[in-house]
């Protein structure tokens, strides 16, 4: 079963006004996918950070979510990721990692 959901969104975001900054080291994108990060230093610490961002407005938009949500063994890297489902445009690590502790 396949559901498609079309958008129409009336603002336009625009993380720079936040202190992100357009990154280009991430070869070329679609025109409707940027990427920003973000560096600071918070409670002393260095914090880098990465979002992706989209024109859900522009009509060649099309996104699929996937995840890994049951692991035996290892849990894949975001390459291992990127490799096993066909190099996709975007692959976004959701853990938030620091010292020993794991979020999810």
């Amino acid at each position: 079963m396949k559901i498609t959901y079309r958008f129409k969104i009336k603002f336009k975001f625009d993380p720079t006004l936040k202190g992100w900054q357009k990154t280009e080291t991430w070869g070329t994108l679609p025109e409707y996918l940027s990427i920003y990060k973000y560096t600071n230093k918070i409670n002393n610490k260095n914090v880098k950070a990465y979002i992706a961002a989209t024109d859900m407005n522009n009509s060649a938009t099309r996104f699929s979510v996937w995840g890994e949500a049951k692991y035996e063994g290892s849990k894949p890297t975001p390459t291992q990721f990127y490799t096993n489902y066909n190099h996709p445009k975007a692959v976004m690590n959701g853990g938030i990692f620091m010292k020993t502790r794991l979020w999810v």
